[in-house]
């Protein structure tokens, strides 16, 4: 499991898996873009948290600030349908940005499993996050019936207006999975997700910088797609 997301300079951030004593950790390293390794990083990396149970990445991206985010899937409170959210945010040099704990932040603890997490950066050096959440269903592994999002500010903390434990995008009876995310252009985000209405559909969502539902947009979402395609 490797992946890497540009560091907005030339270099890149290289996230990858290590196996340590059957615990999947998730660790970051910085290249810079004369291919040389950041200096002031460790030669192995840095780990994302060292807490003695299974993470595994969902993603990473720049924070705008030549620092890098990611989230990841924690086993660290139960079981697989158990599995919880959490964030982490380094500095350009490695280091733990200021607020962010060394284990990591906790974007979601709730019933169910919260998986597939899409990050985006804010603008101002904060995150915005979404995934699929199957809190509603929580007995069912495999049942993502919703998709929630927050937005984290560079300290760590959560932004105004965006709810605990995620402020729901789409909770529709039926499955809402898949989010992805992108930049309305003006602070605010875009969510699109695979829908269960109509049979099988697309939806997207515009949500302000405050959580709230930009003009024009429904609650649950506006359909992209009305139906499975011919």
């Amino acid at each position: 499991d490797v992946a890497i997301t540009p560091d907005d300079s030339g270099g890149v951030f290289v996230r990858f898996l290590t196996d340590i004593n059957g615990n999947y950790d998730q660790y970051l390293q910085h290249m810079l873009a004369d291919g040389r390794r950041d200096p002031r990083w460790p030669l192995a990396g840095v780990p994302a948290t060292l807490e003695p149970h299974t993470q595994y990445a969902s993603d990473t991206v720049s924070d705008g600030l030549g620092g890098v985010y990611m989230v990841w899937e924690d086993w660290r409170g139960g079981p697989y349908s158990s599995i919880d959210l959490y964030a982490q945010h380094l500095l350009p040099n490695g280091q733990r940005a200021p607020g962010w704990p060394a284990n990591g932040m906790p974007v979601v603890i709730a019933p169910g499993s919260q998986e597939r997490a899409v990050l985006l950066p804010d603008g101002p050096g904060g995150v915005f996050i979404a995934w699929s959440d199957n809190r509603t269903d929580p007995g069912n592994s495999n049942a993502f019936s919703d998709v929630y999002a927050t937005r984290i500010r560079f300290d760590g903390s959560r932004a105004e207006g965006w709810l605990e434990n995620g402020t729901p995008v789409s909770a529709e009876p039926g499955y809402s999975t898949l989010p992805r995310i992108a930049s309305d252009g003006v602070g605010g985000v875009l969510i699109a997700w695979l829908d269960a209405r109509g049979g099988g559909s697309n939806y997207a969502q515009r949500m302000n910088p405050d959580a709230s539902i930009a003009p024009g947009w429904q609650v649950n979402g506006n359909p992209i797609l009305a139906g499975p395609p011919s």
